[in-house]
C-alpha cells in the first residue's frame, strides 16, 4: 500500500510539472533503501529482517510526499471528495485491464517460444527480448514526462499544438533511438562474451535486430502510446491493447513453428505496430484528431 500511495503522489508531482521535486523524491526512494540496508546491516539484522529497508524507505518517502502535497491536501478538505473518488475509480477500473495487458504483451512471444521450441531457445530469445524491452522502458520514461503536456492540449482539442509536440518529439527521439539501438545491436557479441554466455546465445543476435527495428519504428510515436487514456477513453485504450495481445498470440502460433525465433520476433513487432495504428485510428474516430 505504501509503494502504491507513494507512486500515486509521485505521479501527482509529475502532473504538476514539479520535475525537480519529482527527481529528488524518486532518488530518495532508492537512496533510502541503500541507507536503511546499511543501517540494518550495521545493527546486526538477520537476513529475514533486511527487507525491512524497503518498508522504512517507503515510510520516509511518504513523509516527504505529505510535505510536498500539504497544500493539495488542504484543498481536498473543501473539495467534493465523493464525486472525485468515484470518478477516479470508474476511470481506473476501465484503464486497469489495459495496464495489465501492456505488461503482458512483451512476454507473450517469450511464452509462445516456450510452447513451441526447446528450453534452449527460450533462454536465447528471452535474453534478446530483455534487451529490447529495456529500450521500450526508456521510451516509457519519455511518455510519463509528455503526458502532463498532452492532457490539456487534448482537453482543448488543439490539434495543431499536439502535432507540433509530436513533430518535436520525433525530431529528437528518432536520432537518439537510432544511436542507442545501433550501440545495443552492435555491442551484442561483446556483451555475450563479457558475460561469459554460451556461444549459442549468438542466435539471439538476429532476433534482437528485428525487435530493435520494431522499437525504432515505434520510437517517434511511443510517447503518445497511451493517448486514448489521456483523452478520457480508457476502455478503448484497453481494447486496443487486448487486440495487440491477441494478434501477438495468433501470429506466434502461425509463425513460430515454421520460422522459429525469428517468427516470434516478427510477431511481437507486428503486434506492437498494429496496436499503435489502432490507437491513432480510434483517436481519430472518437476525438476527431488525426495524428498520422
Amino acid at each position: 500500500p505504501l509503494f502504491s500511495a507513494n507512486s500515486a503522489l509521485l505521479g501527482a508531482l509529475n502532473g504538476a510539472r514539479k520535475i525537480r521535486a519529482l527527481a529528488m523524491s524518486v532518488s530518495l526512494r532508492y537512496a533510502g533503501i541503500a541507507i536503511f540496508l546499511f543501517a540494518l546491516g550495521w545493527a546486526g539484522a538477520t537476513a529475514a529482517q533486511l527487507p525491512g529497508a524497503f518498508l522504512w524507505a517507503e515510510v520516509a518517502l511518504l513523509l516527504v510526499m505529505l510535505a510536498q502535497h500539504r497544500k493539495g491536501f488542504a484543498a481536498l478538505v473543501r473539495a467534493p471528495i465523493g464525486s472525485m473518488v468515484s470518478g477516479h475509480l470508474r476511470f481506473g477500473l476501465k484503464a486497469a485491464p489495459g495496464s495489465a495487458l501492456t505488461e503482458l504483451n512483451p512476454r507473450v512471444d517469450v511464452i509462445m517460444v516456450g510452447v513451441f521450441l526447446p528450453d534452449a531457445g527460450v533462454g536465447v530469445y528471452s535474453f534478446a527480448s530483455l534487451l529490447a524491452e529495456g529500450l521500450l522502458h526508456l521510451l516509457a520514461v519519455l511518455r510519463v514526462n509528455v503526458n502532463p503536456l498532452l492532457v490539456p492540449l487534448l482537453a482543448r482539442k488543439e490539434e495543431a499544438a499536439i502535432q507540433a509536440l509530436l513533430s518535436r518529439i520525433k525530431r529528437l527521439v528518432y536520432p537518439a533511438a537510432a544511436a542507442v539501438i545501433v550501440s545495443v545491436v552492435g555491442g551484442f557479441p561483446i556483451l555475450v562474451a563479457v558475460l561469459g554466455l554460451d556461444p549459442e546465445f549468438m542466435a539471439g543476435w538476429p532476433v534482437l535486430t528485428v525487435l530493435c527495428a520494431g522499437v525504432l519504428t515505434l520510437s517517434g510515436h511511443a510517447a503518445f502510446g497511451q493517448i486514448l487514456n489521456q483523452a478520457g477513453l480508457p476502455t478503448h485504450q484497453s481494447l486496443a491493447t487486448l487486440a495487440s495481445v491477441l494478434i501477438n498470440t495468433l501470429l506466434c502460433v502461425a509463425l513460430i513453428p515454421p520460422f522459429g525465433l525469428m517468427g516470434a520476433a516478427a510477431s511481437a513487432v507486428i503486434a506492437l505496430i498494429l496496436q499503435m495504428l489502432l490507437v491513432f485510428a480510434l483517436l481519430r474516430s472518437k476525438v476527431g484528431l488525426r495524428l498520422l
